[in-house]
């Protein structure tokens, strides 16, 4: 009888053990796939270049700058949406920019964002998923 028990516990443990990991995971794409979302649209663009460059990648970082051009950011974010749905638990997500001026962007050397762009997005991103989440919660899902 007590065995039973154990083993109904333990399979019930395991079970939600596996949602708990599931669950992280979503989470972890969702935000990996919101920041990144918000930093292509919040760069500046004129050749489209700086958006193109932003690189996602699981465990190692993709740091060879790519030579298109993305003036919409379109192609982009739908590259960075398929690589954060492949997180898996244990996985490091990166997300980065290796064309030479990103930092100077960063530091407001466009008129078309203000200095700290990229730290703004990640805020941004994270409290965009927060109230998603959140909403999604509050009403059962």
């Amino acid at each position: 009888m007590a065995t039973r028990n154990f083993r109904e516990l333990d399979e019930r443990m395991r079970i939600a053990a596996e949602k708990v990991t599931r669950g992280v995971e979503k989470l972890v794409a969702d935000v990996s796939a919101e920041i990144g979302r918000e930093v292509v649209i919040q760069t500046p663009v004129d050749t489209g270049h700086a958006r193109a460059n932003w690189r996602p990648a699981l465990n190692a970082p993709a740091l060879v700058p790519v030579t298109r051009a993305d003036k919409t950011g379109a192609g982009t974010i739908a590259r960075i949406k398929v690589v954060s749905a492949q997180f898996k638990a244990g996985d490091t997500v990166y997300l980065t920019n290796n064309v030479p001026y990103i930092e100077k962007l960063n530091e407001g050397s466009s008129p078309q964002a203000p200095p700290g762009y990229i730290q703004d997005a990640v805020k941004d991103a994270v409290v965009s998923v927060i109230r998603r989440n959140a909403a999604g919660f509050i009403d059962g899902d």
